[in-house]
């Protein structure tokens, strides 16, 4: 009697099946290594149990919605006359702290030994800016400009104004521009080709915001906070109309709030 050992390798299956093979039988190898038993390969595997795939935990880079109990919360912060036209959060103050924080290693470790010109575009920027200057561990000095696309409206219009250029000249320093929002990069395009024309040592863009889904320029950003839909947001240095800055979280705007 002979006997044929089979094993699998499967993660969660460990078989050995012993087959009693009468003499009766003829065992024949070929040249091309096919063999015969009388016994075919499909009445070998189906005495195996199929084995499940190992399921994967789902990987999700989406951020985590906010409840209804943390949003009531949130809203109840601001003031009424602002909170009856949030429609959403999209990121609570903590969660915007916590990202913040990120870019400022991210940033500090990329302009080590160098010094940094950080330009807030104002004003939209303004409260970014002073939170990710105080995660900075590199020196650095702050400049600010000042362009205008929206106005009133919550579409740029693609007509960039100058309002305040950089007070000091940047030649031959590192610039890192500091955005609230990138929506179409009309505006973003405008102000680098700008400073490119003061040619200094490097630019380098940083956004809080970046609602890809309206790019219209290729702007090339290099320090990301969040990826966005395209929605009309408001708070944390972003306004409509000139209210709404100081809400300590990103929320969507109503559509009551502008029609």
């Amino acid at each position: 009697r002979r006997q044929l050992e089979l094993s699998t390798t499967s993660p969660s299956l460990s078989l050995s099946l012993s087959l009693s093979l009468s003499l009766s039988l003829s065992l024949s190898l070929s040249h091309t290594h096919s063999w015969s038993t009388g016994l075919s390969i499909s009445h070998l595997c189906c005495a195996i149990p199929p084995v499940s795939p190992v399921s994967q935990p789902a990987m999700s880079s989406a951020q985590p919605a906010v409840s209804d109990e943390e949003f009531k919360t949130q809203v109840a912060r601001v003031p009424p006359e602002w909170g009856k036209f949030v429609g959403e959060i999209l990121f609570t103050e903590e969660q915007i702290r916590a990202k913040v924080a990120e870019l400022g290693k991210i940033i500090s470790k990329d302009y080590a030994g160098k010094q940094v010109v950080c330009v807030g575009l104002l004003t939209g920027a303004f409260v970014f800016l002073a939170d990710l200057l105080r995660e900075l561990t590199v020196p650095y000095t702050v400049d600010f400009m000042v362009v205008s696309s929206y106005g009133d409206s919550t579409k740029t219009s693609g007509n960039v104004k100058l309002k305040k250029d950089l007070s000091r000249d940047p030649h031959q320093k590192h610039v890192l521009i500091i955005e609230d929002l990138i929506d179409t990069g009309h505006t973003l395009k405008w102000i680098v080709r700008h400073l490119k024309s003061k040619n200094p040592a490097s630019i380098k863009i940083c956004t809080l915001l970046n609602k890809k889904a309206r790019r219209e320029c290729d702007v090339p950003v290099d320090y990301v906070g969040y990826d966005i839909p395209d929605k009309f947001v408001v708070g944390y240095g972003m306004d409509f109309a000139e209210e709404y800055r100081c809400l300590p979280f990103v929320g969507v705007l109503k559509p009551e709030a502008y029609q």
